[in-house]
Formats: C-alpha cells, sequence, structure tokens
C-alpha cells in the first residue's frame, strides 16, 4: 500500500479538516505476516509476532462521540479523519503506531527542543479508540455501507 496516499498533508491540520484516509505504521509487535486488501504484501523477513494483517483499514466507530474525548483542536481534526475516512497500515518499523505526514510541514515537525505539542497527547486517545473495520475488501471499500464523508478529492498539480 503506497504510503503517500495518506499522508497528512501540508496545511491540513490548521485547515482543521482532513479529507482523506490516514496512513499509519505499526511496529512489528503489532503486525502479523499476513496481508488484507488493499496490501498486495508485506516484509517476509519481518519477525511480525502481533495479530494485525498489513493493510488493515482501522477506525474509530461512529458511536463515539469525538467531542467527549477531551482533544485538542488539532487532535480533534486527526479524530474525525480517522472516524470519517479511517487508517491504512501501510508499513512496519518504530516502536510505536505513527500517523505519516507530508516531510517538512511545520504543523507535525518537532525538533525535540521545544514543548512537546498539545495535541501529540491526543495521539494515544485516538489510538485506544482505533477498531478494525473487518470487512473492508475490494467489492466493500471501507466496510460498504454509504460513507460518512464524500471520497478524497484528487491531488492539484
Amino acid at each position: 500500500v503506497p504510503s503517500f496516499a495518506g499522508l497528512i498533508r501540508d496545511g491540513e491540520i490548521s485547515a482543521g479538516h482532513i479529507p482523506h484516509a490516514l496512513a499509519a505504521m505499526a511496529p512489528r509487535t503489532i503486525l502479523q505476516t499476513s496481508a488484507v486488501w488493499p496490501a498486495a504484501g508485506f516484509d517476509r523477513s519481518s519477525n511480525y509476532t502481533g495479530t494485525l494483517p498489513m493493510g488493515s483499514l482501522l477506525a474509530i466507530p461512529a458511536t463515539i462521540d469525538l467531542t467527549t474525548l477531551g482533544l485538542s483542536p488539532q487532535g480533534l481534526t486527526i479524530a474525525h479523519a480517522a472516524q470519517d475516512y479511517g487508517v491504512y497500515v501501510v508499513d512496519s518499523g518504530g516502536g510505536g503506531f505513527t500517523f505519516l505526514a507530508e516531510l517538512g510541514d511545520p504543523e507535525i515537525r518537532w525538533d525535540g527542543t521545544a514543548t512537546t505539542p498539545p495535541w501529540w497527547r491526543d495521539v494515544q486517545i485516538i489510538l485506544n479508540n482505533l477498531q478494525r473495520v473487518a470487512n473492508n475488501t475490494a467489492s466493500t471499500p471501507g466496510g460498504g455501507g454509504i460513507p460518512r464523508a464524500p471520497l478524497a478529492p484528487g491531488f492539484k498539480n
């Protein structure tokens, strides 16, 4: 699954709207040695020890009222994308679950010298509310049914 398709793009968080599914990287301890649609494969020499297949779609259930989670405005923007479009597991690596973002995005970048952005704690709250969409297939993308939000717009040149 190409990770660029779900990158948080420059300006989306400050605009308060991410109109597409998110891409994420998960540690090997979470991943399973298998892949589900839309992924075509997984790292064969990965030493995965978890239960989540590569390509899995995760989402915050529609029954959760995001305004009750105590999120910052930036965290709420990410949570809405996770609820409306979902989060695809597109790669492995690192010691934790990582949302992928455009390189150099000033809203995302943190150089370690400043105070941690307040919405970084929101990431753990969002992760705690994600559930796997088990019926996400080529014939039922996003789990089928009526989409919660319009399809993502095309890329601008």
